[in-house]
This record gives C-alpha cells, structure tokens and sequence, in this order.
C-alpha cells in the first residue's frame, strides 16, 4: 500500500514538474524535446534561485552581442532565464568534446572554438551575428575560460563598429557575496541599455562596457 502511495505521488509530482517546465519555457532551440531544459533553467532561476532578472532589449530578428563576466556555472544559465531568444555560447574545443556534455552544448547550439585565441574568437563571434544569432561573449572570450581579456572586447567593439550590431552589456550574479553558489536566492542580471558602434567613439564605448560589467549589481540594477 504504501509503495503504491508513494509511487502515485511521485508520478504527479513529475506531471506537475513537466506541466511546469512546459509552461515556463519560452525559446525555441531546435530539439523539439528541449522545451524542457530552457523551462526547468527558467523555473530554478524564478523559483529556487528567486533571480531579479532583468531583460536585455534584445531584437527579435538580427545579430546582436551580448558581453558578460562569468563568475559561477550558474551564470549562463541565469543569462538564458533572462532572454527569450536563442544564444550562442562560445565554448572550448575541450569542454565541448566531452561526452556527457556535448549533446547538451549541440542541443543549445553552441559554437566550438578550437582555440581561445583573440583572433578565432572574434572571427566565430563575426561569423554568428553575420547569421542573425546572438553570441555570448564573456570576459575571456569562450565558456569557463579564466580571467578578464579587456583587449578581447576592445577588439570586438572595433570590428563591429561598421556593422549594424548592437552591444548588450549584461552583468549576472549567481548568489549572495556571502552565499554559495547552490544555496537557494540571491540571483540577478542586470543590462545595460544597447550600445551602438556607429554614433560613438570606441574608446567612450569600451570604457562604458567597462564600467557596467565592474560595477556591484545593486548599482546596476
């Protein structure tokens, strides 16, 4: 009796689950079964993580770049909860090999990048908002690749600013300073206004992007 009960409550608790997930999700990456790994991240960054996520302006058509500063492996995630459109990750050729993670990195359509090197970076960066994709470019260029290259973005502001593309600043925060990165709340983005290339000098620019992604949350909040 009692294996029967747990059981049943058990599978409603899994339809609650996907019922949840389904109604959470709200981009479209391909898979037809990935609606509920963009509604599960959605959930755990409203629900467990009780983000304040605010919105970038993102287009709904077209190339943009978002610039980020990843701290956690909960950081992208948080910037997938807080968009509605797809985007691309650059990650490393050995982190997208593995095997318990690259149908997951295919499923998000995420770009490899053999090497970190400024110009492959750039060059894939290029190549996407060239396609009408938005690409995520953290402090080093790629996914989990170490400390701030603010050569990389000065580089980046330069190539595009003959380009009708549209720099979005993002600043995530995956917790609490004095929090662990798993422990429930303390979760935020916030986004700059878009930046174009065109209208401004990339010096003003670069030091803008500079200062909002260096800045505390609550500040850019």
């Amino acid at each position: 009796m009692f294996t029967i009960l747990f059981f049943s409550v058990l599978t409603i608790l899994m339809v609650l689950f996907v019922w949840s997930a389904y109604k959470a999700h709200r981009v479209d990456w391909g898979p037809s079964w990935f609606w509920i790994v963009d509604g599960t991240i959605r959930l755990v960054a409203s629900g467990y993580k009780k983000g304040h996520l605010q919105k970038p302006d993102l287009p709904l058509h077209g190339g943009g770049i978002i610039l980020s500063h990843q701290q956690t492996w909960l950081d992208p995630l948080l910037l997938i909860a807080a968009t509605d459109r797809p985007i691309r990750f650059l990650v490393p050729t050995k982190m997208y090999q593995k095997k318990w993670l690259n149908k997951l990195f295919v499923a998000f359509g995420a770009i490899e990048v053999s090497s970190n090197t400024d110009e492959e970076v750039i060059r894939a960066v290029l190549t996407a908002t060239k396609a009408g994709e938005v690409v995520a470019c953290f402090q080093a260029g790629c996914l989990g690749c170490g400390e701030t290259n603010t050569s990389l973005r000065e580089t980046i502001v330069r190539l595009v600013s003959h380009q009708s593309v549209l720099l979005f600043p993002v600043k995530v925060m995956s917790s609490d300073v004095d929090k662990k990165v798993w422990m429930p709340g303390g979760a935020s983005v916030a986004c700059s206004a878009p930046m174009t290339c065109r209208k401004q000098p990339v010096e003003e620019l670069v030091d803008r992007v500079n200062q909002f992604l260096s800045a505390p949350v609550a500040t850019a909040l």
